[in-house]
């Protein structure tokens, strides 16, 4: 890992191969060309929890009641049923409400201290948008919850069961070939041991600004929260008809774990479209300038990814990014594909963290831009992600170029938010470049910036930043986390290894309880 980076300068950068500085667009533009394979239809997936039940803990003097026509419903004190929660809970489909813990306690007063005896299971039909449940009904059953959650999924390890996962050595490099190159088995940015810290949350918001992303693709089209059309062409269509924002966004955040397609870096994060190259891949500066501004200012969010660029620097671009990272969203921009040459811009500007590609044995790409404005690598050689236009629609493909490595520092840097959403831009930013692999040169480089990055050391650095006892990270040290710490542990999880001594023992009971008591 590299020292502490103290100095907030970066550089937005984007995938265009070797632009002049006399042309004016913006565009993207990929070293490989594509191979194609269809992708299946199919129906919205659930990722990560359950899509029939949602947990619920009842506030103290509230229970389960029904109504005198047998409705499920709640009441408070006995003194009565609460028939507007009856007429919410049948709008939802809800089932049945059931004790998560259904066998006796042996302490039954430490039981109801730890509210375990108001733990609830809410069912409701599978297949369900349980988050879209979640977020109507919370406010209205305010008074009777006190926490209302996703049922998540636990499993012995983190690893997809997308069938194209293992096409994508960026994640998990068994030393497979790729497009003709054999790679080096663990060169690769370790997705699966970060994964097993955090796969994101939906509250964590990537903005993908490009040739937008596809409307109907199965692995990203329902993770995008938000669109707009910035270019000369219908407004209201802001689809994705020239694939290269469709493969971006598949490498930060594709629907995973749902037996279709790839696996995203943040597979839990939300996506956002911002379309400011035309469907030739290519834009006018102050599309690309109008796309960053309104991604800096919808849906709180924290992340821009940028894979598109040109020669000159434009100030309504470099006043769009400034704007940016003043409302806490940290830009990352690709940092060109001039075979050596010098990095483009937006990602030449100090603003902006410019990332550099590499392929599956650590090595640069051959067609990446080097020097003093790199701030980073990833993987952006033969590149396996989502593609999208009329001649090969909602299928998958690989791409080259730092356009590829971009996305995937943005989906890093997406699993660093959604850990501790409290950090700043800068932090996230340091976070990303302390926590890398140092290729080339030892430290900062003009080749690999400060190295090539790594999910899982970003991960445990954001980790570090949170409450020692806030165990289950939801930024609330709570009997939760308790709970859930005793979980693990009677689990013999590597997550209850609390003194991170190797071994899981009483030790790390202690200790934990120790801290706990404490508090943050």
């Amino acid at each position: 890992m590299k020292s502490r980076v103290t100095k907030f300068s970066s550089a937005l950068a984007l995938c265009a191969a070797a632009i002049s500085c006399c042309n004016i667009p913006a565009a993207a533009a990929d070293a490989i060309a594509p191979h194609h394979a269809n992708a299946a239809a199919a129906p919205r997936p659930v990722e990560g929890f359950a899509s029939d039940t949602i947990r619920i803990t009842l506030r103290p003097t509230w229970s389960v009641a029904r109504t005198v026509d047998g409705a499920l419903a709640l009441s408070q004190d006995q003194s009565g049923v609460w028939l507007e929660s009856a007429e919410i809970l049948r709008s939802i489909g809800a089932t049945a409400i059931d004790p998560v813990f259904t066998l006796p306690f042996g302490d039954p007063k430490l039981a109801a201290s730890l509210g375990m005896d108001r733990m609830m299971v809410l069912r409701i039909p599978a297949g369900s948008d349980v988050e879209a449940i979640i977020a109507r009904i919370t406010p209205t059953l305010s008074p009777a919850l006190e926490d209302i959650r996703l049922d998540r999924l636990a499993s012995v390890a983190a690893v997809p069961n997308d069938p194209s996962y293992g096409l994508q050595y960026s994640l998990r490099n068994t030393g497979q070939s790729v497009e003709g190159q054999t790679g080096t088995t663990g060169i690769d940015i370790d997705a699966e041991r970060a994964w097993n810290i955090s796969t994101g949350n939906g509250q964590t918001f990537i903005a993908i600004v490009d040739t937008g992303i596809s409307t109907t693709h199965p692995d990203v089209a329902l993770k995008v929260m938000e669109r707009r059309n910035f270019t000369s062409t219908n407004a209201t269509d802001s689809d994705d008809r020239h694939g290269h924002g469709t493969h971006c966004a598949g490498i930060s955040a594709a629907r995973t774990n749902n037996s279709v397609g790839i696996a995203g870096v943040c597979w839990g994060c939300s996506l956002v479209g911002a379309k400011v190259l035309d469907d030739g891949g290519s834009g006018q500066w102050s599309w690309v300038a109008a796309g960053i501004q309104w991604s800096a200012d919808v849906r709180g969010m924290r992340i821009i990814s940028m894979s598109l660029g040109g020669g000159a620097n434009d100030p309504a671009v470099e006043a769009a990014v400034t704007y940016a990272n003043g409302r806490n969203v940290l830009v990352i921009a690709a940092a060109g594909n001039n075979y050596g040459g010098s990095v483009i811009y937006p990602a030449a500007l100090p603003a902006c963290l410019a990332v550099a590609s590499t392929d599956n044995r650590d090595q640069r790409s051959t067609f990446s831009s080097v020097g003093p404005a790199v701030d980073i690598s990833a993987p952006g050689t033969s590149v396996y992600s989502c593609y999208d236009n009329v001649s090969a629609p909602n299928s998958y493909t690989y791409m080259s170029g730092t356009s590829m490595a971009t996305p995937h520092v943005s989906g890093v840097a997406g699993l660093v938010v959604s850990i501790n959403p409290n950090l700043t831009n800068v932090e996230v930013r340091e976070i990303l470049e302390e926590s890398v692999i140092d290729l080339g040169a030892p430290g900062l480089d003009p080749t690999f910036g400060h190295g090539r990055i790594s999910a899982y050391l970003a991960a445990v650095a954001a980790q570090a930043t949170l409450c020692p006892v806030d165990f289950n990270r939801d930024g609330t040290a709570d009997f939760f986390d308790y709970l859930d710490f005793v979980s693990a542990f009677a689990s013999n999880s590597n997550s209850a290894d609390y003194n991170a001594d190797s071994v899981i023992d009483l030790f790390d009971y202690l200790d934990f309880v120790a801290a706990f008591a404490v508090g943050c």
